[in-house]
């Protein structure tokens, strides 16, 4: 009796099925992973230019801003002022959550000493 082998066994099927499914199980965790990281690294981006242009903000409009020349005093602007300012574009998207940030978020200046300041976005 002359048997025919021509084709793969349901076994080998399976075997090749699990292995792809596997390797794309892996593709995917790594692709992930990197998206993740850039989504992050796009918001930490966004942040530091927002404290550039706050920086920029206060230095144009530092007369408004007597508090600047005293240390431990806070000053809280909004995302509006640096955006209607010119000092931000218009649409802030989190990037980690494809969300608008919204204009009223406020950013909190402290003067901790003579001309040094930190700022933070109030936002997360």
């Amino acid at each position: 009796m002359i048997r025919n082998n021509k084709g793969f066994s349901i076994i080998e099927l399976i075997a090749v099925i699990a292995i792809i499914i596997a390797l794309s199980t892996l593709i995917y965790i790594a692709v992930d992973d990197n998206i993740n990281d850039s989504k992050e690294l796009s918001y930490n981006t966004l942040v530091n230019s927002i404290i550039q242009s706050t920086e920029n903000y206060l230095l144009d409009n530092s007369d408004d801003y007597p508090e600047l020349d005293t240390v431990n005093s806070v000053i809280e602007i909004t995302l509006n002022d640096l955006v209607y300012g010119g000092y931000l574009e218009f649409d802030l998207i989190d990037a980690r959550t494809d969300t608008e940030i919204p204009l009223t978020t406020k950013v909190i200046i402290t003067v901790t000493s003579k001309n040094i300041l930190d700022i933070q976005l109030d936002y997360e």
